[in-house]
């Protein structure tokens, strides 16, 4: 696999760091069989997740309280497997953490939507929200 990324920090002047980050592999099928197998096409796999972070807290009251940081997330990643199957998948979330002299309490709060293709061609989805203290 392959990864690249960029990074810009001040974008918003607000001493923010702004990141992107692509990846992509594929994977030839050097046995190349009837023009209708299924199992003819390549293995693919492409995204990218995207990153902002403040050096503070982004929360209303919180922000004046406590020396903090806030973090935001969202990736997208599509994958195709020769044989017919395949996957998007879209993900994100916030991160809050608080520095309280030697102890850093993490709060995370986080989806993934995946959307699954098998052979057959039958869509499954699932959504997952999830919350993390720490």
């Amino acid at each position: 696999m392959s990864a690249s990324s960029l990074t810009r920090q001040n974008l918003f002047r607000r001493n923010d760091i702004f990141t992107v980050k692509l990846k992509g592999a594929c994977y030839w099928n050097l046995n190349r069989k009837q023009l209708k197998d299924p199992s003819r096409n390549d293995t693919y796999l492409f995204g990218a997740d995207f990153a902002l972070n403040f050096p503070y807290m982004q929360i209303g009251e919180w922000a004046r309280k406590y020396n903090g940081q806030t973090v935001y997330r969202l990736g997208y990643l599509n994958e195709n497997i020769s044989g017919d199957y395949g996957i998007h998948k879209l993900y994100g979330g916030v991160d809050y953490s608080v520095r309280n002299n030697e102890f850093v309490p993490l709060i995370r709060y986080s989806f993934d939507y995946n959307n699954y293709r098998d052979r057959s061609r039958a869509v499954n989805t699932a959504l997952e929200i999830r919350r993390r203290h720490s």
